[in-house]
């Protein structure tokens, strides 16, 4: 009862996040306007076909730098404008089809290690291709089609790049206005050692949207990456306060921190904040004489002061923290790196690999299906096979149940519309563009709401293409149910479940750790200039390792079977796990600063080690056949000549590392 109660939350969530009203604006422009300028020129097919590509390029539109935006777009035309030639060519040829089909869609389910981006443009294509596959045409045609989709998506490309010139910076700005807004909202938090450190999503967002400049090294663009560094250790510090005489500090350095979003995002000088600033400056020097927290405070006033001049001035203040900046790697290194993780995940163990196994293989029965079936919108079998399966379970399903009753309810709703509206041309363009902004809008914080927007858009372009609105809304009801079955059978025949994947996720999330705390040994151990690229690529492999976890936690929370103990262990097993990056992280603050004893290099590689063993043990291996060190007495030889925060936070360690290793060891069991 339990994960069902779980299931159910989560298939009627919605997410509000999502929602992004402006760019479900600009794509509902762009897919109606080609409608209506070919309906006004009369040549309504050639419009629709324009319209189909924009649509499926909407779907590549994001508020990510522009940059990437341009190249994902830009893909997303080539591919869809080749799925539509090569879908009508092969659609003669019934066994062909289903041959090209099948590898597509292969291909398209393999995309998932890539990255979300990837797989979204393998479906996006795949569509298009089943599309037109269920519709013949000649070489010419087929050429034609293409080009017309080409053009439509190039539309739609050009109305999300329209604002470059202009607001060159705007995704960089934004992404990093939201990550000081979150600093000064943790700020006001006290520290949980059992979370996750909070931001991560923000500073993975920050530096993600920056390594899209590239080899961008103008005085704007330096200072963007100035920022992100000042944020990474104004982070740091405020997470690794244990306690403070009273609540002031944190409150003005929250004060200090909302002043530098708001110059970010409005372009003005942060210069109303200082007297939060000067007040900020005058507190931390009574605090001198607290040889605890004397570092951390003059640490953070240093780092606010840099990031405040920085955001205040056209030029970068610091020069030497831009000179590490992350850049993006050549597309060389980027091509070969994507083709070994897609040849290392051409196992059955992969769970892209079985999701691309099942998209083949359903996709070719729901083919073999439609073509038998005779009739002329058959392709939407086969297609909503497509749109429903996932690599898990919850999603699968979720997207299950909310294909089939979204799809009647969108149905209905055209219906209904099409029985209270007198008809007209003009009114069903309108309709084209409220349905097209409903489902960019409403249907990306809810995938109900998104596919009942789709099918009435559907019946609306149908109708205008001359089908009866009764005719479409009954074969694609049957259609789309038929399509669903087949898709929730092939899975439950040979399901992924997610307590299979999680032994793997959780130790990637150990390796990371492991190499973050490598790092921060390093330091120690080798007193000098670190290598902050280095780090930083360490960081957020770490965090994105982490935040999958999480969401695989949270998906075996909703499957059938999963007791509530089991996703407890889990949860305690993330707190551990959290615990351990936050004694890292308050080792890191005064790395540089603090010596550490001879012993502590022994205290270091016998945590290394630990680690080491638990992902062994997690990836399969015999606890019992390697030795463990013994943490313990590691720290205890440390102890005597250790500073304070050595030795509170390496206490810390050997606590955490013993409890993960009962907890692993009874999780496993």
């Amino acid at each position: 009862m339990h994960a069902w109660r779980a299931y159910w939350r989560k298939v009627g969530h919605f997410d509000k996040g999502k929602m992004e009203p402006w760019i479900a604006l600009r794509n509902a422009v762009g897919i109606t306007l080609p409608l209506a300028a070919g309906i006004a020129f009369g040549m309504p097919r050639p419009g629709l076909a324009m319209a189909s590509g924009a649509l499926q390029v909407a779907y590549s539109d994001g508020h990510d730098p522009y940059a990437r935006r341009l190249k994902r777009m830009l893909a997303s035309c080539l591919l869809c404008a080749s799925a539509v030639v090569i879908g009508g060519l092969v659609g003669n040829h019934h066994v062909l089809a289903i041959l090209v089909l099948a590898a597509w869609a292969f291909i398209a389910g393999l995309m998932v290690v890539l990255s979300t981006a990837a797989e979204s443009l393998g479906i996006v294509s795949l569509v298009m291709l089943i599309i037109y596959a269920g519709q013949p045409l000649s070489p010419r045609q087929a050429m034609f089609s293409g080009l017309l989709a080409l053009a439509g998506g190039l539309l739609q490309t050009g109305l999300s790049l329209a604002l470059w010139p202009l607001r060159r910076y705007e995704p960089e700005r934004r992404a990093l206005a939201n990550l000081y807004l979150e600093l000064a909202r943790v700020a006001s938090l006290p520290v949980n050692l059992d979370q996750a450190p909070l931001a991560s999503a923000q500073i993975n967002q920050a530096q993600q949207t920056l390594a899209a400049l590239g080899d961008d090294h103008s005085v704007e663009g330096e200072r963007y990456w100035s920022l992100l560094n000042q944020a990474e250790r104004i982070r740091l510090s405020i997470l690794t306060f244990r306690s403070l005489p009273d609540g002031e500090f944190l409150k003005l350095t929250a004060g200090v921190l909302r002043a530098i979003a708001q110059s970010l995002s409005s372009r003005e000088s942060p210069s109303a904040c200082r007297q939060q600033m000067s007040e900020l400056e005058t507190l931390a020097e009574s605090y001198r004489s607290l040889e605890s927290i004397r570092f951390q405070t003059d640490a953070l006033v240093g780092q606010l002061r840099s990031g405040l001049r920085t955001a205040s001035e056209a030029t970068p203040a610091g020069e030497a923290l831009v000179a590490g900046s992350l850049t993006a790697q050549p597309w060389q290194r980027r091509f070969r790196g994507n083709l070994a993780r897609l040849q290392a995940n051409l196992s059955f163990h992969s769970s892209a690999c079985r999701h691309a196994i099942r998209m083949a293989v359903s996709l070719s029965m729901g083919e073999l299906l439609a073509r038998n079936v005779q009739s002329q919108r058959s392709y939407w079998l086969a297609m909503t096979i497509v749109l429903i399966l996932k690599p898990d379970f919850t999603m699968t399903f979720s997207r299950g149940v909310l294909r089939i009753g979204g799809t009647v309810l969108g149905l209905l709703l055209a219906t209904a519309l099409f029985h209270l509206i007198p008809p007209g041309i003009g009114v069903e363009v309108i309709l084209v563009g409220v349905f097209a902004f409903l489902l960019r809008w409403l249907g990306n914080g809810n995938y109900g709401a998104f596919t009942t927007a789709v099918s009435a858009l559907v019946v609306v372009l149908l109708a205008i293409a001359g089908l009866s609105p009764k005719e479409v809304v009954i074969v694609r009801g049957e259609m789309t149910l038929l399509g669903g079955f087949i898709a929730l059978a092939v899975y439950l025949a040979w399901p992924t479940w997610e307590r299979t994947q999680i032994p793997e996720l959780l130790a990637r999330v150990l390796d990371g750790y492991r190499a973050y705390f490598h790092q921060v040994a390093a330091m120690y151990l080798q007193p000098g200039a670190p290598n902050s690229a280095e780090l930083d690529r360490i960081r957020l492999a770490a965090r994105l390792a982490r935040s999958n976890l999480e969401a695989s936690v949270d998906r075996l929370r909703a499957e059938p079977g999963t007791q509530k103990e089991e996703a407890n262990l889990l949860a305690a097993i993330l707190a551990s796990s959290h615990r351990f990056v936050a004694a890292a992280m308050a080792m890191e603050v005064e790395a540089g600063v603090t010596p550490a004893p001879t012993e502590f290099r022994k205290f270091s590689e016998d945590v290394e080690q630990v680690l080491t063993s638990l992902c062994d043990t997690l990836r399969g291996a015999d606890p019992a056949a390697r030795i463990v060190p013994d943490l313990r007495e590691a720290y205890r030889q440390m102890m005597p000549d250790a500073a304070a925060v050595i030795r509170e936070e390496a206490d810390r360690m050997t606590n955490t590392l013993n409890t993960l290793r009962e907890q692993i060891a009874r999780w496993k069991r």
